[in-house]
């Protein structure tokens, strides 16, 4: 299906670790609801022998900075050598999700009230990580093989959560594609980490920084896109 890879690294960033590097930072009174910006570290591992860690960090990024604003955000994806390879934003508002490729001009969209995929979702449970008690919930998605209509993909995501980073359900109420808004409202909350295991390789996001600050509308606005040949997912 046309869907499928784009939407498979969608099910990867779809966010949200324990790390001894991690910092929180606040810039005056903490509003009701999560609005600032999350920094997360990319790894890979269990790759097929056609593929290396490398390549994916050099095309997919080894870190994305997560901007946040009443559930809508942007999304920077960068290499190694901190460049600027992609970026996705989720405009609530017109109930789309876009991507840019920093080298293409193409920008990629999906209508996120089309519901493609299904996941089913495991009981919501709590666990500790040093000091504090996050919640951890498991996914499962099956998406159509592309190559093979018969057949699914599985993909498989812990999402651990901070109840310190809370989000409104409501904003996501049209959100059903992957069942967004059923699993936004299971946990309420921000992921700090997330571990994807897919039917290539498996991803994990793990939060090193995250930063309580005022968020300007323009920061999570989409950019400018007239003129510029649109695809949908």
């Amino acid at each position: 299906m046309k869907k499928f890879f784009p939407l498979l690294f969608i099910l990867y960033i779809l966010l949200g670790c324990h790390s001894s590097k991690r910092t929180e930072s606040t810039s005056g009174p903490e509003p009701v609801y999560f609005e600032g910006e999350i920094h997360y570290s990319i790894s890979y591992d269990s790759l097929p022998d056609y593929l290396n860690e490398k390549y994916l960090q050099r095309n997919l990024g080894v870190e994305m900075i997560l901007v946040y604003k009443n559930g809508n955000q942007r999304k920077e994806f960068y290499s190694e050598n901190g460049e600027l390879l992609s970026t996705r934003y989720l405009d609530l508002q017109q109930n789309k999700s876009f991507s840019f490729q920093v080298d293409e001009d193409t920008v990629t969209w999906f209508d996120i009230r089309k519901p493609d995929t299904h996941a089913t979702f495991s009981e919501l449970s709590d666990t500790i990580i040093g000091n504090n008690d996050y919640l951890v919930l498991y996914t499962t998605v099956r998406t159509p093989n592309p190559s093979d209509k018969k057949k699914d993909f599985e993909v498989k995501t812990q999402f651990i959560n901070s109840e310190q980073l809370p989000v409104n359900p409501e904003w996501f109420s049209n959100y059903r594609e992957g069942n967004f808004n059923e699993l936004i409202g299971l946990t309420k909350s921000m992921s700090i980490e997330t571990h994807t295991y897919g039917p290539f390789w498996n991803t994990s996001y793990v939060a090193d920084s995250i930063i309580w600050r005022t968020v300007k509308d323009k920061e999570v606005e989409v950019e400018q896109l007239k003129g510029r040949p649109m695809i949908e997912l």
